[in-house]
């Protein structure tokens, strides 16, 4: 007898949907992969690819291809503002202990990567409950990102994404730089990385008010609180007080929320995979790192 082909649906076609769409199809199973935006981004930073979602990504058979498209961390440092150093990040005890460095990607192009590795995604759909789709499929599959309308909707507001206490800026500007660095301040960090194109990377983090905004002005207002630290080799005095400006000013709150798995909505057939981890607070690549490997563990059970 043939065994019927399993059927999933998720929704939300980002790192995690998509890479977890692919593991699902690997294996044999019929995916349908719901996105809300209209198309991919075009834009994006860079994000850091420590070993476990290089494994991660290898098990998903596409490794090869995202260290072709990387770049590899060839230094990292912690700093204090007057430029002393904290700790250095010892990646040739990292290659030693685990055959791989490092790696940094931009989002749109490990998006595009996922995407055409997985195959058809529906975009301009959103959806906010999961529970009608539950029944069509043999499992449906939340993965709609941290402020998650699906997890909502299942378990309340109570679960929610909460503020933590910090927002952060990130933007990119033109120029290169040779390695990672994050400074820590009192309340206030910066950390500046290498991306693609011969651009850099850069984030900012500072404890504020819940929905402190400086319209217009954010700019400014980061060169008044990191303008004057030095940084390394005056990389980031250049990368926040040049006169070649921040690029475009993105503004994240820091929210962090608790993954909560359904194991008893729809006879268990609805599942929330989305990471616990603190997005915005400037704190959001371990998260990213354990998000991937999460999608494709779950998807490979």
């Amino acid at each position: 007898m043939t065994r019927k082909q399993r059927t999933a649906a998720v929704v939300g076609g980002g790192i995690g949907g998509l890479a977890t769409a692919l593991a699902l199809r690997r294996s044999g199973w019929s995916v349908e992969v719901f996105e809300r935006a209209r198309h991919l981004p075009e834009t994006g930073t860079a994000l850091g690819l420590w070993p476990t979602a290089l494994g991660a990504l290898d098990t998903l058979g596409v490794g090869a291809q995202v260290r072709a498209l990387s770049r590899p961390q060839t230094s990292g440092a912690f700093l204090r503002p007057d430029g002393g150093r904290i700790a250095t990040l010892d990646l040739d005890a990292m290659k030693s202990r685990t055959c791989e460095v490092g790696r940094l990607i931009s989002r749109p192009d490990l998006l595009s990567l996922l995407h055409e590795a997985a195959g058809e995604v529906t975009f301009g759909t959103r959806i906010d409950d999961l529970r009608p789709l539950d029944g069509s499929y043999d499992v449906v599959i939340a993965a709609d990102g941290l402020n998650s309308a699906a997890r909502t909707a299942l378990f309340g507001p109570r679960h929610r994404a909460r503020y933590v206490g910090a927002s952060s800026w990130r933007g990119t500007v033109d120029g290169e730089t040779g390695g990672t660095t994050e400074t820590w301040g009192e309340g206030l960090r910066f950390g500046i990385t290498p991306s693609s194109g011969g651009r850099t990377n850069w984030f900012a983090c500072a404890v504020v008010p819940e929905g402190q905004r400086d319209p217009g002005r954010e700019a400014a207002a980061l060169r008044a609180r990191f303008g004057h630290w030095r940084g390394e080799g005056h990389r980031q005095r250049v990368v926040v007080a040049g006169g070649g400006g921040l690029g475009e000013v993105q503004v994240l709150p820091g929210l962090g929320g608790e993954r909560k798995v359904a194991g008893g909505v729809g006879g268990g057939h609805v599942r929330d995979l989305v990471p616990e981890y603190a997005g915005g607070a400037g704190g959001a690549g371990g998260g990213g790192c354990q998000c991937r490997g999460t999608y494709c563990s779950a998807a490979a059970r």
